[in-house]
């Protein structure tokens, strides 16, 4: 089976938290599915990170990608009109370039 984790279920997945039913826990660690987190979830983490909404015990370009690897979640890109992979752009990067454009 394919999943792609919505923000919160990857958040509550990481933090081992409740909210996320043991069922689904089950699969996500069932290593006959492909998990998939978009980019979009990981800069939400991030923002999240930055206003103080959300701790993590290292910083989140060292344990997001952790945490990834651990789940074997596979990243869900988008290439811009430049050639340039979204994923690794900084959320800053992505809005302060819709402020200046915007869309």
């Amino acid at each position: 089976m394919k999943i792609l984790l919505d923000t919160h279920v990857f958040i509550w997945l990481i933090d081992q938290d409740n909210r996320l039913d043991s069922i689904w826990r089950e699969e996500i660690n069932n290593s006959q599915n492909q998990i998939f987190l978009s980019v979009a979830s990981v800069w939400e983490c991030v923002i999240k990170h930055q206003i103080g909404k959300l701790n993590f015990p290292q910083s989140p370009d060292i344990y997001l990608p952790q945490k990834r690897k651990e789940y074997r979640s596979f990243a869900l890109t988008k290439e811009t009109k430049d050639g340039r992979n979204l994923e690794k752009r900084s959320p800053k990067e992505k809005i302060d370039k819709r402020d200046k454009t915007g869309k």
